[in-house]
């Protein structure tokens, strides 16, 4: 493990030892920030996500200066399981990629994150999150409403009426649904609805954390309709207070911004007052933006001051604010477009009989340090040589303790655009050329990494409030908790914004330096990643010693790749490849002992690689953009017009299968929602507890092995068991057994396994699906005897506890040829369950891909019949300067006459952050 040695900087109170103004950086460790700029703020199912992402040093926001090579994307769901995740490659300076959204993803909001492995080492609410929503793109044929009745002695019911697309009921329908209220173990149960279409349960108490929904399956003929529906959840909100300078003094006039949010995160909006013990009204409140708001007050020592606040439902509560203190002193600041003027307050009474130290810096660097004379309390500080973002302004006592704190936000002008356009959108398939130059606001040109998308405004809403690499990088990534719409404040700079952004300031303290610790040395547990490393140790089976200097020899599948490595004294052992991922599959790799030692006398066994938890992620409602609604339908109905011609769609519903091998047909599936129900650890233990399922142990070939066993219905076929001896030479199933159990190969992700107990190296919660499958022939074949998986559950089970007796009838089912388990993440390889030989599965940089972008050139290619509605018109992830600033880029128009809105993102070759939005007619 690197360690990175950094200066103890210690700050004292006398004038010659305080460090000189400007350029030095605080003793903090090294730290990177991430920002995706995205084509666009929403997606359908079947769409295409493309991103470009910017790396840049924490502190100087300059991507030259961030040391990691390789950026993690992932995109994860409303349960935080990931559900894809990439690696990206830095090529030429940019890392840019896409996120497919196929066609068996649930319409639902998600998020995508992105991080380095170097920034792991702050934690995952440093990482870089978007919430994006995912909407159908088809009209469901299935609609649930839910509404809620109480019972006064049972407590509170759920009532879903199942609708189908005309508006006729599912009356007397199978239906199976889960209450999720607790993480794990919650119970499918199986009903029809009535002759309303309707079902009926009881809502049980959940488990704190947990969000509640209902989760049901209606089954039609072959296909099976599925809805997620989610539960309100307890109603309660909470108003913070927070003095300006981090303490209410006894006895002085004081701002005191305050925050208004519910349990989960929500953002709401409050009025009141604050009244003192004698019932005096002092002040009244109301929120101004996002919840938060500010107001004057003076407490006396004595006094205790309580705010009472009603919501905009009309519940009221009351808060007490912080008790007045006669002992702190607050730091308070006015700020106008040139200079900051802080003020130290002190209570009512008390003298002062020492100086202070005040330290100001923006993302650790210095930029100004000074005594503060308790002869002078108040001073005015220009903010022109300022960086832009936000500054830490800290007040030291002399024994160098923080006794208070108060951030502000430094504005500085943005970079000159300027885009010239020829052509319109309001024509259909032609071309459109523009001309862009960037300046800085000295009007010279720059040079830096910036991506350009081009939506059309008819799909695409543009949310002035969305977080932009502006807000996240300048704002959102340095401050404490949830920044509702941090957009909103660079939308423009108006007294009123103004306002809103410093009770920002108040309410959000400082996340990513603590000034009040100084650090000797760095320790890092996650290093840079600036290639791509695998390692790995060997040790002894006797004594379990590590063993030095081992060759071993890495190789591939495919023997693409060969290298011997040896191990160093520690008995440990690593190697680098630069391959590259291969249809969203893990590359393989294949290490075993080089020299001619028995396999038997040792063990090769990998580090394995972890990902960071899920557990930090904010999540809102999100709503159909409003100018988004008639594009959202149109592209749900059920046809579209081709040369005015009406083309019917066919109703798309999901079924139980999902995408197999060419001849393969899936007619059983064990979905995600009951694997994460069942809550084991390893894809061995799922396995054993699916129903119809049995993992039996025995011998073949003087060998332990663990295979799988499923009903067996060819009743008059020799079973293969009869070439499988038990323990004692026996068959493990004797007798009548054999005629109805059948051995099956085990698939995952298209790999066969040689053992099954290599299972254990899989992890549960990454399998998505089990499913029963069989060779699409004899599927059609056998069509008259679609005795459904439905049907069958509803029989009991065959299991070895209660297999029927010789001539019992067994219920007739489809057999199944194998057994195949699909992983979220197309895993496919895990680990080997033979020591001697490491065979492991490693997530390599990803494959870039083009955006498709059609060219009209000619007048016989416009007149083609195939529509073009692209609601990402263009996208171009890494724009390049010359050394004028400028740029020449071109497009054609879609086929739908509209307008379009073109946003430009990126930073500068010294740190700026730049963001540019134009609309074109």
């Amino acid at each position: 493990m690197k360690k990175l040695f950094i200066t103890m900087i210690c700050i004292f109170i006398l004038p010659s030892l305080f460090f000189k103004d400007g350029g030095e950086i605080l003793a903090f460790p090294t730290q990177e920030k991430a920002y995706l700029h995205t084509d666009k703020s929403f997606y359908l199912i079947g769409d295409t996500i493309w991103l470009k992402g910017y790396l840049v040093d924490a502190q100087t926001h300059k991507e030259s200066d961030a040391q990691s090579r390789f950026l993690y994307i992932e995109l994860i769901n409303r349960k935080n399981k990931v559900i894809q995740r990439k690696k990206i490659k830095e090529e030429n300076g940019h890392f840019s990629n896409f996120i497919p959204l196929e066609k068996d993803i649930e319409e639902a909001d998600y998020q995508i994150r992105a991080y380095t492995n170097f920034m792991r080492n702050q934690g995952e609410e440093f990482f870089f999150t978007k919430q994006i929503p995912v909407y159908a793109n088809t009209s469901s044929l299935l609609t649930a409403n839910i509404e809620y009745d109480s019972d006064e002695t049972d407590g509170k019911y759920a009532v879903i009426t199942l609708l189908r697309k005309d508006g006729t009921l599912y009356a007397g329908s199978r239906v199976e649904y889960m209450i999720r209220t607790k993480e794990y173990m919650n119970r499918f149960r199986r009903v029809r609805t009535n002759a309303d279409g309707q079902i009926r349960f009881k809502l049980p108490d959940r488990e704190k954390g947990v969000e509640p929904y209902v989760y049901l399956s209606l089954y039609e003929k072959e296909y099976v309709h599925r809805k997620r529906i989610f539960l309100p959840q307890d109603y309660e909100y909470t108003v913070g207070f927070y003095p300006e300078g981090g303490h209410l003094l006894a006895g002085v006039q004081q701002q005191v911004a305050f925050k208004a949010e519910t349990s989960t995160g929500e953002i709401i909006n409050v009025e009141g007052y604050v009244l003192n013990q004698r019932k005096d009204t002092l002040v009244t409140l109301n929120s101004e933006y996002a919840g938060i708001g500010s107001f004057t007050v003076q407490a006396d020592e004595a006094d205790t001051l309580c705010a009472f606040v009603k919501d905009n439902l009309g519940h009221e509560r009351s808060f007490t604010l912080p008790k007045a203190s006669t002992t702190h002193i607050s730091l308070a600041i006015h700020q106008d477009p040139t200079s900051a003027h802080y003020c130290i307050l002190t209570p009512l009474d008390r003298e002062l009989n020492e100086d202070f130290g005040l330290l100001v810096h923006t993302r650790g660097k210095i930029l100004l340090n000074r005594v503060v004379s308790r002869e002078q309390l108040s001073d005015s500080i220009p903010l022109d040589s300022f960086p832009e973002g936000i500054a830490h302004f800290t007040l030291f006592n002399r024994d160098t303790t923080v006794v208070s704190e108060r951030l502000v936000f430094v504005r500085k002008p943005d970079a000159v655009f300027q885009l010239a356009v020829s052509g319109t959108p309001a024509d259909s398939r032609q071309p459109v050329k523009m001309g862009l130059r960037i300046l800085d606001n000295q009007h010279r040109p720059v040079q830096g990494n910036f991506s350009l998308s081009i939506t059309d405004d008819f799909a695409v809403n543009m949310d002035a409030t969305t977080n932009h690499v502006v807000s996240e990088l300048l704002l959102n990534s340095d401050l404490k908790g949830n920044v509702f719409s941090p957009a909103y404040y660079f939308s423009s700079c108006t007294p009123t914004i103004e306002k809103h952004l410093n009770q920002l300031m108040l309410t959000h303290g400082w996340r990513r330096y603590d000034v009040s610790t100084n650090l000797r040395e760095a320790k890092y547990k996650y290093e840079v990643e600036k290639t791509q490393q695998i390692c790995g140790y060997v040790e002894s089976h006797f004594d379990k010693k590590r063993l030095s200097h081992f060759a071993l020899l890495v190789s591939t599948s495919q023997k693409a790749f060969k290298q011997i490595v040896v191990s160093n004294e520690k008995g440990e052992f690593s190697f680098t490849h630069n391959f590259q991922q291969v249809k969203d599959r893990l590359t393989e790799f294949l290490i075993n002992g080089a020299g001619k030692k028995p396999k038997w006398r040792y063990g090769i066994y990998m580090n394995e690689t972890e990902y960071p938890s899920t557990h930090h992620l904010h999540w809102q409602k999100e709503e159909i953009p409003l100018k988004s609604r008639a594009f959202i339908k149109s592209v749900r109905e059920d046809y579209t017009l081709v040369n005015g011609e009406k083309i019917y769609r066919l109703p798309e519903v999901e079924v139980t299968a999902l995408q197999l091998p060419d001849g393969w047909v899936s007619y059983k599936v064990v979905e995600p929602e009951k694997i994460e129900q069942i809550n084991e650890k390893t894809a061995l233990d799922l396995l054993k507890r699916t129903p119809n399922i049995m993992v039996h142990s025995g011998v073949r070939n003087s060998v332990n092995q663990m295979f799988v066993l499923v009903p067996n219905r060819n009743f008059n076929e020799k079973s293969s068991y009869s070439k499988i001896s038990g323990s004692n030479g026996e068959s493990p199933i004797s007798g009548y057994w054999e005629r109805f159990w059948k051995r099956v190969p085990v698939i995952v992700d298209g790999y066969e396994l040689k053992n099954l107990q290599d299972l254990e190296n899989l992890r549960a919660e990454d399998v998505k699906s089990i499913n029963f499958v069989r060779d699409k022939a004899m599927y059609i074949a056998n069509s008259e005897d679609h005795y459904t998986w439905e049907n069958y559950e509803e029989t009991e089970a065959v299991t070895i506890a209660n297999a029927p007796r010789t001539g019992d009838a067994l219920p007739l089912i489809v057999q199944p040829q194998k057994v195949y388990i699909s992983t979220y993440l197309s895993k496919g390889i895990i680990g080997s369950s033979i020591p001697s030989i490491a065979r492991i599965g490693y997530l390599s940089y990803a494959e870039n891909a083009e955006f498709y972008a059609p060219q009209y050139p000619t007048e016989e290619s416009r007149k083609i019949i195939d529509s073009d509605k692209r609601t990402t018109i263009h996208w171009e992830p890494n724009i390049r300067l010359n050394e004028k600033g400028e740029t020449g880029l071109s497009f054609y128009t879609a086929d739908r006459p509209s307008t379009y809105t073109i946003v430009i993102e990126g930073i500068t070759d010294d740190g700026k952050v730049c963001r540019y939005v134009k609309q074109i007619k």
